[in-house]
């Protein structure tokens, strides 16, 4: 018979390799769905920095804390500046065709937005992944919509968006733009 601390723990260690699984397993195909060329070490980049900032939690309501984003994240396993990415003080040396934006835990999702719509105004990134732990459709419509244009007239000049949701179920792609 299981105390409910044991069967606690049990419940969240399925739930986190579910999790994880999910993120190894279905970012790749996440990607070439929404049309985004990036080499699979990207995927596999983002799937570790994922990894990093879950951790389970038993006094959370959601049995799992994602870690907000720290503002050095720079380019964690990234090493060889194969992307550019959001939040970060150590930025890649140069560049990139890919810029990954991380908006987690308490991040503020319309502050993320719109430093990744100035970033491609700077620079045109190929493909812009975002990745976050919350969408609220209020950050593209009503006074936010001309973020929505933006985001259309980018990927008109070329710029592939993938937004990725990541919840404790896993992963999926929030259909943003439908190409």
């Amino acid at each position: 018979m299981f105390d409910t601390t044991e069967w606690q723990r049990e419940m969240l260690g399925k739930m986190q390799s579910k999790l994880f699984d999910s993120i190894q397993r279905d970012l790749n195909g996440i990607f070439r769905s929404s049309g985004i060329g990036i080499p699979s070490e990207i995927a596999h980049s983002i799937g570790t920095v994922l990894n990093d900032l879950f951790s389970i939690d038993p006094q959370s309501t959601a049995g799992v804390t994602l870690k907000k984003a720290p503002k050095d994240f720079g380019d964690k396993d990234n090493d060889r500046a194969i992307y550019n990415v959001i939040p970060g003080t150590n930025r890649a040396r140069h560049k990139t065709d890919t810029l990954v934006v991380y908006c987690l835990g308490k991040d503020s999702l319309n502050t993320r937005l719109t430093g990744a719509l100035d970033a491609v105004r700077g620079h045109r990134f190929e493909n812009v992944i975002f990745v976050t732990s919350k969408w609220d459709i209020s950050v593209i419509t009503g006074n936010n919509a001309q973020r929505l244009l933006d985001l259309i007239e980018f990927s008109k000049d070329g710029t592939r968006f993938c937004f990725v949701l990541l919840s404790t179920s896993g992963i999926s792609v929030i259909p943003v733009l439908i190409y």
